[in-house]
C-alpha cells in the first residue's frame, strides 16, 4: 500500500440498538458531544422513512426535523397530512410552535423548528447550537415517536 494515501478502514452496516442499547445513558451524551463542525447529522427513527434531522441551512439559521421520505411521493404527502391534523396536539405537547413544510415541488416533506445560526458562529455559539439541536431533536423524537408507528397510509 502506498504510505501517502490513508487507511481508512471499511464501512460496516450497524444496528444503533446494538450500539445504544440504553439511549438515554449512552446516545444522547454521545449525540451532545459529536454535533461539532458538521453541517448535517441524520438519525433513524425506527420507522422507515423517518429521519430526525439537523442542519444549517443556506440562510443563516439552524434546523431541527422530522423528515418524511417514504420513497413515494403520494405517501409522503399523505402521511404528513395525517401529521398535519393533528398539528394543535402536537404543538402543544411539543411546547413550541413548529414549520410544517408540506414541500409541494418536492418528494419529500418535514416538520421543522428553526433558530438562528451558522457552521462559522464562535465556538461559545456553537456549543449553544449543539445543546439546542439535541434538546430539539429529542423533543421531536418524543412528540413523533409513538405517531410513526401508528400512521397507516
Amino acid at each position: 500500500m502506498n504510505s501517502t494515501i490513508p487507511n481508512f478502514g471499511e464501512l460496516k452496516t450497524l444496528n444503533p440498538r446494538v450500539a445504544w442499547p440504553n439511549e438515554a445513558r449512552d446516545f444522547t451524551p454521545w449525540l451532545a458531544s459529536h454535533i461539532t463542525n458538521l453541517g448535517r447529522y441524520s438519525f433513524a427513527s425506527g420507522v422507515g422513512g423517518f429521519w430526525y434531522n439537523t442542519n444549517f441551512t443556506w440562510n443563516g439559521r439552524v434546523r431541527a426535523e422530522l423528515y418524511i421520505d417514504l420513497k413515494n411521493t403520494e405517501k409522503n404527502k399523505a402521511t404528513f397530512d395525517a401529521l398535519l391534523a393533528q398539528k394543535d396536539k402536537i404543538e402543544r405537547e411539543f411546547g413550541e410552535p413548529l414549520e410544517w413544510e408540506r414541500q409541494d415541488d418536492k418528494p419529500a416533506s418535514r416538520v421543522a423548528i428553526y433558530r438562528n445560526g451558522a457552521i462559522e458562529d464562535s465556538d461559545q455559539h456553537l456549543d449553544e447550537i449543539r445543546t439546542w439541536c439535541v434538546d430539539h431533536l429529542l423533543k421531536l423524537k418524543r412528540v413523533f415517536g409513538r405517531r410513526l408507528t401508528e400512521i397507516n397510509i
